[in-house]
């Protein structure tokens, strides 16, 4: 049956690359490298005299350079907390990158994770801004969850950084986060501090690194169980180059009461044993781990339920104040299919002299949001209604926000895709901070003239 062959085709392309992660096996095809982004690190693992060396040394080179870029534009802003006794704790992948693995390159990493000192957030926040970083996200202040595990993040305006700033070093979507608050004390408590090209920082223990920068996020968190390729990589190379060995690991899970977490990870990657099953768990499987863990950590989804109900009500507010907003957009779809002309419509001509507050503007894309996922759009794409309603909305608020649509390739379809953007980056509400790399521009609005012109 084709399916099957699918299935197994598939099948035999997991098992190759668990091979090769285990560190004992050839490498899996270049383009599911790259899907995996692991073709640096395949750079740096291959003999040099391996036909694909050459094809994998310019991925392995933009990493490089990418990852000193990075390390270039956070300096100054780690600098500057550190000057303002502000303690600063690298974790994740950016750390491991830069003092675990041989080269900075190999370890692939999307934003830098920090931790800083509870209570700390807003004068950090400040730091930020005056060094020319946009704050985004803000927890406490804009989204009203002071308890979150996030406090905010941080986008480097013109350049390439993001940082996301933690209060807490696990997953925390409800109030109820007395287990990340100890952990996090527990790690404080444990982490090294090292002089890092000037600058004073903290790092995990070697130990909290794998068991709490890799085992609990993996487990405890968003991710819900599911591995990702760089895991076991990650898991080696702590224990091979800074000598985490399986007694100091289950002695610390004894510390920090996560013994059944760390058996259950075990048992699905474990370079020592050679085991490695990157297959995603099923719902059902999810459940059965959360719930074995249970002693230890409430399951993520009860977590995130019980966090959903408790904003409900203002979430409800929110929809009910935007519902009008969101059916005129959806009438105005249906009478005019010209989009340019559309927006021209819906541009205010005269802006507000203040912005409305961030925490408005969350509001309003929430409403927005949750008005779209409710209401028939009859053919105009949901993401279109929404990014006509929150552009005519946010505008008339004062934020300059522009519409842009985009195109890319999906298998042998194209496919189109609208969202708005603030300050040249995907309006953080959205969640949607990779659009500008996926997909094609093919239409912003205003375009540059015309928002001078208003703006």
């Amino acid at each position: 049956m084709p399916g099957n062959r699918v299935r197994e085709a598939a099948a035999g392309r997991e098992a190759t690359l668990a091979a090769f992660l285990l560190g004992c096996g050839e490498p899996p095809p270049i383009p599911l490298l790259r899907e995996k982004r692991l073709a640096a690190y395949a750079y740096t693992a291959v003999p040099p005299d391996h036909p694909a060396r050459a094809e994998l040394r310019a991925a392995y080179l933009a990493a490089l350079a990418r990852h000193h870029d990075l390390k270039g534009e956070i300096l100054p802003l780690l600098a500057a907390w550190r000057e303002a006794g502000i303690d600063v704790l690298l974790f994740k992948g950016f750390h491991l990158a830069e003092f675990v693995y041989p080269a900075p390159g190999m370890r692939f990493h999307g934003d830098v994770d920090v931790l800083i000192g509870r209570g700390c957030e807003e004068e950090a926040s400040a730091i930020a801004r005056r060094l020319g970083w946009a704050v985004e996200s803000d927890t406490a202040r804009v989204l009203g969850r002071p308890y979150a595990h996030g406090a905010f993040n941080l986008v480097r305006v013109d350049g390439a950084a993001q940082v996301d700033v933690h209060r807490w070093i696990l997953h925390c979507p409800s109030p109820w986060n007395a287990v990340q608050r100890r952990i996090t004390a527990a790690v404080w408590a444990n982490s090294v501090e090292r002089e890092w090209e000037g600058v004073r920082i903290r790092e995990l223990a070697s130990v909290d690194a794998l068991l709490v920068g890799l085992i609990l996020q993996r487990c405890w968190g968003g991710d819900r169980w599911r591995l990702k390729p760089c895991d076991v990589l990650d898991f080696r190379l702590l224990a091979e180059r800074r000598g985490v060995t399986p007694e100091a690991l289950h002695a610390r899970a004894r510390e920090l009461g996560c013994t059944r977490t760390l058996a259950r990870f075990l048992e699905r990657c474990n370079p020592r044993e050679g085991r490695l099953d990157l297959r995603p768990p099923g719902r059902a499987s999810i459940w059965r781990l959360g719930l074995g863990a249970w002693r230890e950590r409430r399951p993520y989804d009860i977590d995130l339920a019980a966090a959903r109900l408790r904003v409900a009500p203002r979430a409800l507010l929110d929809l009910i104040r935007e519902l009008p907003r969101t059916l005129a957009a959806i009438a105005r779809l249906r009478l005019e299919r010209d989009v340019r002309r559309l927006l021209d419509a819906v541009t205010p001509t005269r802006v507000p002299t203040r912005r409305a507050t961030e925490a408005r503007r969350f509001r309003t894309v929430r409403g927005i949001r949750l008005a779209t996922r409710l209401l028939p759009t009859f053919g105009s794409g949901k993401c279109l209604v929404r990014s006509v309603a929150t552009y005519a909305a946010l505008r008339r608020q004062g934020w300059p926000v522009e519409f842009v649509s985009g195109v890319r390739r999906d298998g042998g379809d194209v496919r189109g895709h609208a969202w708005l953007e603030l300050g040249g980056r995907p309006l953080p509400e959205l969640g949607e901070p990779a659009n500008r790399t996926n997909y094609r521009i093919v239409l912003r609005y205003p375009p540059a003239s015309a928002v001078t012109a208003r703006d």
